[in-house]
């Protein structure tokens, strides 16, 4: 078996465990997804096994069967992360991502070519960084919240016996 034809194995692996994960996780079946996807069952277990090389249209209309997002199914793929794919499904953080590059692709044009790519690392970290951040103080401020809440609610509530 030479390079490519492992590449498109392990592809194919990701794929699966990403598709089937996603599936589940919105409680379908197989066949319901086939049915949505226009597809007959058989052809959709194939997808779904992961035979063959990623077709990026059945991505796309698996994505819009189950709701969620066809670019971190992809860009799973791309680092090898299912489990990518699986977190980002719901909040549609890759499509955010790709309509912002298309944005940006537009509006540079060719002077895209001049783009310093460790500017761009940079940049990207820098964003990916404060993201992170936003993230953290934000699920530290629900916590807090729901602990002060609880205190209340625990001050309130009648004692044993009453």
């Amino acid at each position: 078996m030479d390079d490519d034809d492992a590449q498109v194995r392990r592809d194919g692996e990701l794929l699966s465990v990403a598709l089937r994960t996603i599936r589940r996780q919105r409680r379908l079946r197989a066949d319901e997804v086939a049915e949505r996807m226009g597809l007959s069952k058989r052809t959709y277990q194939h997808f779904e096994a992961g035979d063959g090389r990623p077709n990026l249209d059945y991505i796309h209309r698996f994505a819009m069967a189950t709701q969620s997002d066809p670019y971190a199914i992809l860009f799973g793929l791309m680092i090898g992360s299912t489990e990518f794919a699986a977190r980002c499904a719901d909040n549609k953080l890759m499509r955010g991502f790709m309509i912002t590059l298309q944005e940006f692709d537009t509006g540079l044009g060719s002077s895209i070519s001049d783009v310093d790519v460790r500017t761009a690392i940079s940049a990207f970290s820098a964003a990916f960084a404060s993201i992170e951040a936003d993230v953290k103080l934000a699920q530290a401020q629900t916590q807090e919240r729901l602990r002060l809440g609880q205190e209340a609610l625990d001050t309130r509530r009648p004692k044993p016996g009453r």
